[in-house]
């Protein structure tokens, strides 16, 4: 990694045969993904239209950097590829909001290490974008991989009024998303230390653009691979104490990252309009995440009493979600 007048420079820099052509960018995040790091990179070298690939390899251990460099030299396609190695680990969210800095295009589509695409996935992306000009974030559904190698089919559900859950079945997550980079662009900094940057993303779509603003294709373009991974699985219950207890550091800073975010959107103004009906159902949907984030803060910092009792209040405070605070408390008070 080099670096010019205290701006990181390139590892691997190849200019498109034909600047004009390039359609959209995309950006590839990868770590210690040496396994599979091929296969995906393959995969976003294959596609059909002309692109911008900004890769980041986040300080890997192994060979995933080395792997990347050589599919980079060897590439004799229409692509133009920037490819930077982190000095140390950024985390996803600073990588990503590191590698969005870096691009130029209208349309940035997310490539991940341990993901394989169809070679069409982007022109295909790019025709939702056609088809729907209103629309600020399009995806697809996935097929998943288990890790007993068994396929199956994750379709995106399309989310009505006031129907936003903690299940995440509504997030158009980051294996399969295009943004229009004004949600990146017009809004503050991705936070560092976020997670979640698909659920970020998914949630100013819907304060400011309303249900119009997210398109999906049902067609499965991302075969995913299932693992410890994905922004909005963390905000699930768990189901258990050693499971929740683990969980919690995660969960907690996913939910801080998302509030923060939030916050700071709304504070700032941003000269943008918002759906009125949409901004109620995002504004009660986070405060369901304040809530969680306060007892996931009681399990990961606090004494198993002084959990128990702050739980205890919010089931008497929250009626709403009164089933959620007991069945926590009955886990804490559990635990051996």
């Amino acid at each position: 990694m080099g670096s010019a007048g205290g701006v990181q420079v390139p590892d691997f820099d190849r200019t498109a045969p034909d600047p004009k052509a390039i359609r959209a960018s995309t950006i590839f995040l990868c770590f210690n993904q040496q396994d599979s790091v091929t296969d995906a990179f393959g995969s976003l070298l294959a596609q059909t239209v002309p692109l911008e690939i900004v890769a980041s390899d986040d300080a890997s251990r192994d060979g995933t950097f080395e792997r990347l460099y050589a599919m980079a030299r060897e590439h004799r396609g229409p692509h133009a590829i920037r490819l930077y190695r982190q000095r140390r680990n950024l985390g996803i969210g600073a990588n990503f909001r590191f590698c969005a800095g870096r691009t130029t295009q209208r349309y940035i589509v997310l490539f991940e290490g341990d993901d394989w695409s169809e070679p069409h996935r982007v022109d295909r992306l790019l025709e939702l974008a056609r088809r729907h000009p209103k629309a600020r974030m399009y995806g697809s559904s996935l097929r998943l991989i288990g890790a007993d190698g068994m396929e199956s089919t994750w379709r995106y559900v399309q989310i009505e009024r006031g129907e936003i859950g903690l299940s995440g079945d509504w997030v158009i997550r980051g294996a399969c998303f295009m943004v229009d980079r004004e949600l990146i662009d017009r809004f503050p900094p991705i936070p560092r230390r976020a997670v979640a940057v698909d659920l970020l993303l998914n949630l100013r779509a819907l304060r400011h653009f309303g249900l119009e603003s997210r398109v999906v294709c049902p067609e499965p373009l991302v075969r995913y691979r299932m693992a410890e991974r994905g922004a909005t699985r963390g905000l699930q219950a768990a189901s258990g104490w050693t499971e929740l207890r683990s969980r919690a550091p995660r969960q907690l800073g996913d939910l801080v990252a998302v509030l923060h975010d939030d916050r700071r959107s709304r504070v700032q103004g941003l000269g943008l309009s918002c759906d009125p009906s949409m901004a109620a159902t995002v504004a009660e949907w986070t405060a369901t995440c304040r809530q969680r984030a306060r007892q996931l803060l009681a399990i990961g910092s606090g004494s198993r009493a002084r959990a128990a009792v702050r739980v205890a209040r919010d089931a008497i405070i929250d009626r709403s979600n009164r089933r959620m605070h007991l069945g926590l408390l009955r886990r804490i008070l559990r635990r051996a």
